[in-house]
């Protein structure tokens, strides 16, 4: 009698497995159909914008890396601006951008429909520059014949020479930390010379003048009488600065 009793549940508890298996499977099936629907939309509408070429969408979904962390890991005040992105030579204005310099990222902030949006993390395999709140970034194999793992700067100067800024934020959460989810860093910011095929970090205003060793006085002068101070100036006074460095040079 027993037997027959835990064969009865036995067989009851198959069934109901075999029924939440298959369950599930037509459940991910619908989730599937409507990502599928939601990205059809999505480029339907990017081609409505921006013509039939759907490029601009070549990427995956974005997710923030922490969001209950204090701070954020964006470039400059962290808020969406309309920007120009060139991507394989074809301009795209007025498009919602932000830059994540955690995960060294461009997101696009790609209309749904009239009230929704979508944030979508854009290949770097695609992307040839970029412009946010004010900074032009290019992608590393706009300059580098052998760029490894692709990554952007902030293009400063282009001369005779490359001058570039890498910024970098991370994200701390160590146990200790307070709050509790971590804090992003203030942004950090590395310096570069690119020249003849070959990249130089440039740490200190000492290893910048000893870069311009032969005018190494003409330019601490101008510094001095402009006021530039090598790892607080703004882009255009670096901006300034390296023209001048590249016209004495």
């Amino acid at each position: 009698m027993c037997f027959y009793v835990i064969k009865y549940f036995q067989n009851k508890i198959l069934w109901i497995v075999i029924a939440v298996f298959s369950f599930s499977i037509i459940y991910a099936q619908e989730q599937n159909n409507d990502i599928i629907k939601s990205l059809d939309k999505i480029i339907e509408f990017t081609e409505f914008v921006y013509g039939s070429d759907d490029i601009l969408l070549n990427g995956q979904h974005y997710t923030l890396k922490n969001k209950d962390a204090k701070g954020h890991p964006f470039f400059g005040d962290g808020s969406w601006s309309k920007e120009t992105l060139i991507i394989k030579e074809k301009v795209f204005k007025d498009v919602e951008l932000k830059y994540d310099v955690d995960v060294d990222r461009l997101i696009l902030n790609a209309k749904y429909n009239e009230n929704t949006f979508i944030k979508i993390e854009l290949s770097s395999d695609v992307i040839d520059s970029f412009n946010i709140q004010r900074h032009h970034f290019i992608n590393s194999r706009q300059f580098l014949s052998d760029p490894g793992e692709l990554a952007y700067f902030e293009q400063i100067y282009n001369g005779n020479f490359f001058f570039l800024i890498k910024h970098k934020k991370i994200l701390n959460n160590a146990y200790y930390d307070t709050p509790p989810f971590g804090r992003f860093s203030d942004m950090q910011s590395v310096y570069y010379i690119y020249e003849d095929g070959k990249m130089k970090r440039l740490i200190s205003k000492r290893s910048f003048l000893e870069y311009f060793k032969e005018n190494k006085k003409e330019i601490r002068k101008y510094m001095r009488k402009n006021k530039i101070r090598y790892k607080k100036a703004s882009s255009e006074e670096l901006r300034a600065l390296m023209k001048y460095c590249d016209v004495i040079n």
